[in-house]
């Protein structure tokens, strides 16, 4: 089973192809995304990885959270499910649906 990776501090000058590169070091890598802002296209400075395994995605966090990579110190972990997004310091999940939309 594939497991997605959060990527942070990306160099804003890392594509996604050398993002792959860097992750296809350590293990099968599924897809490859550096996140940009949708107005100006620019990197947003992280990204995510989708590994081919569960092993191979423990492996790249092993091996890659805190290297350097163009100058600039990878953060590396699994990612959050979709939905549990961050507002204002807790993810929605914890604020509760009545505290998020009414006012």
């Amino acid at each position: 089973m594939s497991r997605r990776l959060y990527v942070g501090n990306i160099h804003f000058e890392m594509s996604d192809t050398a993002l792959r590169e860097t992750f296809a070091r350590v293990g099968g890598v599924k897809a490859a995304e550096v996140i940009k802002d949708r107005w100006t296209g620019t990197s947003r400075g992280f990204g995510f990885v989708e590994m081919m395994t569960g092993e191979d995605a423990e492996a790249a966090i092993g091996e890659l959270d805190g290297l350097a990579v163009m100058g600039r110190v990878l953060r590396v972990a699994l990612a959050k499910p979709r939905g549990t997004e961050r507002v204002g310091g807790a993810s929605l999940e914890s604020q509760g649906a009545s505290n998020v939309t009414n006012r």
